[in-house]
């Protein structure tokens, strides 16, 4: 059943305002495809080959934080076009470029030692407790990933 279409009064209401976008079958196919899909994916990437034992916790936290990082970025940026366009055509290209640029950022990183270097002098600050193998494992994580 299709639901009917109404305005979401209260921004707030999660629980009822995402049973309603669930309601839609096309969301909701896609919403539990693209779970299995993630689901699948690190079962098996990281799960039956074993990587699991090859990390720290630190190690698959960092990237983790990155991608928080940049997703904020990318919300603010949105928002802020968003309210100044009154469209969607500004958060889209927002998306997009910020995600070509950071996508390009960690191909060049893996390939060029010297960007890698540059790149972690500028995101990272190295705790005095971490030793060079830790910190190094911890770049592997992210930009290996």
């Amino acid at each position: 059943m299709m639901p009917t279409h109404k305005f979401i009064d209260n921004p707030l209401l999660f629980y009822t305002n995402t049973s309603y976008f669930l309601d839609f079958p096309d969301i909701r196919q896609a919403w539990i495809s693209s779970a299995c899909i993630t689901v699948i994916g690190t079962i098996s990437t990281f799960f039956v080959p074993g990587k699991i034992h090859n990390y720290t916790v630190e190690q698959l936290i960092i990237p983790a934080y990155t991608r928080i990082a940049i997703q904020q970025l990318v919300t603010i940026l949105g928002g802020f076009l968003f309210l100044q366009t009154r469209g969607l055509l500004g958060v889209a290209v927002v998306i997009i470029l910020i995600r070509f640029v950071m996508d390009n950022a960690f191909i060049e990183a893996r390939k060029n030692q010297t960007f890698r270097f540059r790149m972690d002098s500028i995101l990272f600050k190295k705790a005095p407790t971490d030793s060079e193998e830790s910190h190094q494992k911890s770049l592997d994580a992210l930009f290996d990933a």
